[in-house]
């Protein structure tokens, strides 16, 4: 079993998604060190947290068997908090013709209903910010110009998506943290911060950022646990 934190602790937290709900697992693994949580990592790359199909996975099955495992494994385990997050993805198959958003709400809608019953309370995280390359070569071939790396608030964020995921949250009652708050100005979303590169490809967050990062995650998440930590 993929437990980390405390084993021993009462306060279960798992953490459920895809790669993009993994990249914050540095964050949550000190996170629930210092809290004493038993922390379980319930994740797989590709496969979005939203019941959807979708292009990246030809064997789409594999997807829709893995959210009903973790739905059924969760509801005998009943943790104190799910912490889910999940990549934008393109639409496959007879959802192809579907808008992204209308798609993305019903299947996020979905897996609430899933999911929501198992837990005391559930936490969306909403997706970090796209950059606009991959950011690492961009940074290395553009060290005195590195503002050629920064996309555009308009062009990384989606808030339209955003928008999807905090009604479905309320809907369910369930919590919602727009992550992009914490990585964008305004106006643009930096590949740098101080001395740190936030991402290590053109979408998942280094683990330095992630850990950077925990003092945000750490504030939206103790509050939802009460007087459990």
């Amino acid at each position: 079993p993929c437990v980390y934190g405390d084993p021993a602790w009462a306060t279960d937290v798992v953490l459920f998604g895809d790669s993009h709900a993994a990249q914050w697992f540095p964050a949550l693994q000190q996170i629930a060190e210092a809290h004493h949580w038993r922390l379980e990592v319930l994740t797989k790359k590709g496969c979005p947290t939203a019941d959807i199909r979708i292009v990246k996975r030809q064997l789409d099955g594999e997807c829709i068997r893995w959210r009903a495992t973790v739905a059924q494994r969760l509801s005998v385990e009943h943790p104190a908090l799910i912490v889910m997050s999940a990549y934008r993805y393109d639409l496959a198959g007879s959802a192809r013709n579907l808008d992204p958003d209308a798609a993305w709400r019903a299947g996020l809608d979905a897996t609430l209903q899933a999911l929501r019953p198992t837990a005391r309370q559930v936490l969306v995280l909403g997706d970090t910010p796209t950059p606009a390359t991959n950011t690492p070569a961009c940074v290395a071939s553009h060290l005195r110009t590195v503002d050629h790396c920064v996309a555009t608030r308009a062009r990384a964020v989606k808030p339209l998506r955003l928008a999807v995921e905090q009604d479905e949250a309320r809907i369910h009652d369930a919590a919602f943290a727009a992550t992009s708050d914490w990585l964008c100005t305004q106006t643009t979303c930096p590949v740098i911060l101080g001395d740190v590169l936030l991402y290590r490809d053109n979408s998942h967050l280094t683990t330095t950022a992630s850990l950077l990062l925990a003092p945000y995650l750490d504030a939206t998440l103790t509050p939802l646990l009460g007087n459990t930590s």
